[in-house]
């Protein structure tokens, strides 16, 4: 699939990092009287972004403007705070640290690299589990890589989306559709399946997806996010959907904003 396409699909986790800078990391700044100012931090974002009175300096995790805009694609979150980043171009997941103590993280290194496409995450009891291409590895602290799964359902299409893990203790993969805007026969493209958290039992939980880009377990419901085809202004309308199990969201009969 092309960059730009990617791009629009992923546009939410612009979302997904703001709202975790400022919902969870950057409340605690206005406790810290030792902090400079919102205006004398060079990576405030203040364009078109609105900001209320609860709310306090905004910032870019990794301010590096030679950075492609597509470099991250996923963004997951340890207990002990360290943010884990995928770069699904080179293969690589990063791990960002607090370095100078100021509560945001900026020291970004390298975790873990030769990987199919990582572009899912999900942090679990000290491991991460990774989705990328046919794989979901799992790695330890220590950065060993192990492969559960090598045969997701892959090729043409959407890449593997997002990665979750449920109050059940299973993983949840999303499933890209082979195509833009085409009927398929594959019941788990376009999909979102599970299984435990060794790779087994897989089990089709919802279809009818386009590319889910990404999954989130809130309040013990599964959610995920879906892209409708560009073929106007006006069905450009992308979906958030509550995943219910065996039920179809659609695609590619229906979905986005003509529907």
């Amino acid at each position: 699939m092309s960059v730009p396409t990617l791009l629009r699909s992923r546009s939410a986790l612009t979302f997904v990092l703001i709202a975790l800078i400022i919902g969870v990391v950057v409340p605690s700044l206005a406790q810290s009287p030792a902090l400079p100012h919102c205006g004398q931090r060079p990576t405030i974002i203040s364009d078109g972004l609105y900001v209320d009175h609860l709310r306090w300096c905004p910032e870019h995790v990794v301010h590096d403007p030679e950075i492609e805009a597509f470099a991250f694609t996923a963004l997951e979150v340890s207990p002990d705070g360290t943010l884990f980043a995928s770069r699904p171009l080179t293969g690589e997941v990063m791990r960002i640290s607090d370095s100078d103590g100021d509560d945001l993280p900026d020291d970004m290194q390298l975790f873990v690299s030769g990987l199919t496409t990582p572009n899912g995450l999900a942090f679990h009891r000290g491991i991460l589990y990774v989705s990328g291409g046919a794989n979901i590895y799992r790695v330890s602290e220590t950065a060993t890589v192990e492969t559960l799964v090598t045969d997701l359902p892959t090729g043409t299409g959407f890449w593997t989306g997002g990665l979750a893990i449920g109050p059940d203790e299973r993983l949840y993969v999303a499933i890209g559709a082979p195509c833009s805007n085409c009927a398929f026969d594959d019941p788990n493209r376009g999909a979102i399946i599970s299984m435990d958290l060794d790779g087994g039992d897989r089990q089709l939980v919802a279809s009818g997806f386009r590319h889910p880009a990404d999954l989130a377990f809130f309040r013990d419901q599964l959610w995920t996010l879906d892209s409708a085809p560009r073929q106007s202004v006006r069905n450009a309308l992308d979906e958030l959907n509550r995943v219910q199990a065996g039920a179809s969201y659609g695609f590619p009969y229906c979905l986005g904003a003509d529907t």
